[in-house]
């Protein structure tokens, strides 16, 4: 989750409900990007993101917090413009039991994902999913026009789901063991988005009951902060549609230094299947600069063929001012193609942006 360093709060008054506190927040990124493979990519752009977070949030009379949630977001990378859209939306009830949400929202899977050191512009930090991305935030493709190993997936964001409409619970923290679960449930022939299909369709192939659950475990040991997390997808389908995900890891902080190491283990339909292991390290070098860096390994399988992508990433991170921050990072990827060696390619990028948070 993004740092919110500015927040502006008011008192709303609505027709029939209590006044409810409002904030506003939110962050804005402009930088450049160059990439270079070994076959047919050469290419630098700049690239724009920025989101508007709105947050309600009201306590009832019987000690219940009521909160609703929704992002506006911009995407203006070349291959990915989206334009202005809203993200997540959702509702949320809180209490002693813990939290309830309900409505277009990311499951538990970034509740209970394991986060490598390092983050934005980083092809192994929060956001990736590769296959290799080229200067547009578009799929490299290898010699045949094929899109480079789609099944290597990080922890957090490599499943089918995406925002869709779900209900999640996440429990209250009990000894620092902490568990949750997200369910959405649609009928056959339903459109919408494609939380429920690995192939990307907008329609269901069979009656859906999708979930994902999840759990984590932190405490200190020995001047040590570790944690344990994970969880497990699955989107009760079975042929081309199966999607299941098995993914845990853990975080060890001593001081201004930081270890990360995770696995997931990843299926899409009846031919796909892929397993990634990722290390981070990454150290604090002050109150304002910080470094990392990831290595992240990944065989998948294609109907019985094996590729390979070794990604590693070194970043530096600089916070030239209070929620204002300057982030480069240097990433290389070294694909293998088992089916045809001519396909074997390697790409380097420097990624590079400004971000400020209000």
């Amino acid at each position: 989750m993004r740092k919110v360093l500015l927040a502006t709060t008011a008192l709303v008054a609505m027709t029939g409900a209590a006044a409810a506190e409002v904030s506003l927040s939110g962050y804005y990124e402009f930088g450049y990007t160059s990439v270079e493979d070994d076959l047919t990519v050469d290419r630098d752009t700049m690239f724009t993101e920025g989101e508007i977070h709105v947050n309600f949030s009201n306590v009832t009379d019987s000690g219940l917090t009521l909160g609703y949630h929704t992002e506006i977001v911009t995407h203006m990378h070349s291959a990915n413009s989206t334009g202005n859209q809203i993200d997540d939306s959702y509702m949320s009830i809180a209490g002693d039991f813990g939290t309830f949400r309900l409505g277009e929202n990311d499951t538990i899977e970034s509740t209970f994902a394991t986060y490598h050191p390092g983050g934005r512009n980083m092809a192994t930090g929060d956001d990736w999913v590769a296959s290799i991305r080229d200067a547009d935030n578009a799929a490299v493709t290898d010699g045949d026009g094929s899109t480079v190993v789609t099944g290597l997936r990080n922890s957090a964001t490599g499943g089918a789901y995406g925002d869709s409409a779900n209900l999640t619970y996440i429990s209250p923290s009990m000894g620092g063991f902490t568990f949750g679960m997200s369910y959405a449930s649609r009928d056959a022939g339903t459109t919408g988005g494609d939380y429920q299909s690995a192939s990307g369709s907008t329609t269901d192939t069979g009656d859906n009951d999708d979930s994902v659950i999840g759990a984590s475990y932190s405490t200190d040991v020995a001047g040590a902060s570790i944690s344990l997390q994970g969880h497990v997808q699955d989107n009760a389908e079975s042929g081309t549609s199966k999607v299941k995900k098995t993914a845990y890891g853990t975080n060890i902080g001593f001081g201004d230094l930081s270890l990360a190491v995770s696995k997931v283990d990843y299926q899409e339909s009846t031919t796909t299947e892929s397993d990634t292991l990722g290390y981070g390290i990454g150290y604090q070098i002050n109150d304002v600069i910080s470094v990392a860096a990831n290595l992240v390994n990944g065989e998948t399988t294609v109907s019985g063929v094996q590729h390979d992508l070794d990604i590693t990433s070194f970043s530096v991170s600089y916070d030239i001012a209070p929620g204002l921050n300057f982030a480069l990072a240097l990433n290389n990827a070294d694909y293998k193609d088992g089916g045809d060696a001519t396909d074997n390619m390697k790409s380097d990028e420097m990624r590079a942006s400004l971000q400020a948070n209000f």
